[in-house]
């Protein structure tokens, strides 16, 4: 019946609003796995859990979804922001906080869009974060290994071969020939001198 299970945490005050978003993501094909906070004590608590998405009201009693946002950022939680009354300048205001979306609670229809969309931004960015790791994790591998290295090192694949001096190796890297590593190519000749 259910295409995936979402977990999700709602920072919502109104049981009604609450229970019309839980309608529109079941609706949607989410299993869904939720609990809802309204206050930054128990949005604290709930942090603690492992959770696929946020989605919060943005104005809330003595609290609301800029302090949400704010204490989600340097989490990897994609979130949503939903307004009863939603103008421009909250809106940006929201998504320079961090939010990825902003809609209207008047339009439920965009929910389930706006979540799928949050999900594979966060799924794309997790990618590009643990490539990105594995490059820098590559590149200090390789710088290590370089200031290590007692002698020169070929810097160029296969043929046209130079050398890369490491700081360790001194002056043995300046008496250093260059020669071709790969067997097709001849060995550079060598002028006779009589």
């Amino acid at each position: 019946m259910y295409e995936s299970s979402l977990r999700l945490l709602v920072v919502e005050d109104s049981d009604d609003d609450y229970q019309m978003l839980l309608r529109e993501v079941r609706r949607g094909g989410y299993d869904v796995h939720c609990e809802r906070v309204s206050s930054a004590a128990e949005l604290a608590t709930a942090l603690a859990k492992p959770w696929d998405l946020m989605i919060t009201d943005w104005l809330l009693p003595a609290f609301g979804g800029l302090q949400a946002l704010e204490m989600v950022r340097g989490r990897d939680l994609p979130c949503i922001v939903i307004s009863g009354t939603p103008n421009e300048e909250d809106a940006m205001t929201a998504i320079h906080a961090g939010a990825l979306d902003f809609m209207s609670k008047d339009r439920p229809l965009r929910f389930v869009p706006a979540i799928e969309r949050a999900l594979r931004e966060a799924t794309s960015r997790r990618e590009r974060s643990g490539v990105e790791r594995e490059l820098r994790l590559s590149e200090e591998r390789y710088r290590s290994a370089f200031e290590q290295a007692p002698e020169a090192l070929p810097t160029a694949p296969r043929c046209g071969c130079s050398v890369a001096r490491s700081p360790r190796c001194g002056s043995r890297a300046s008496r250093t020939t260059v020669r071709p590593c790969c067997p097709t190519v001849a060995p550079p000749r060598q002028s006779r001198q009589s």
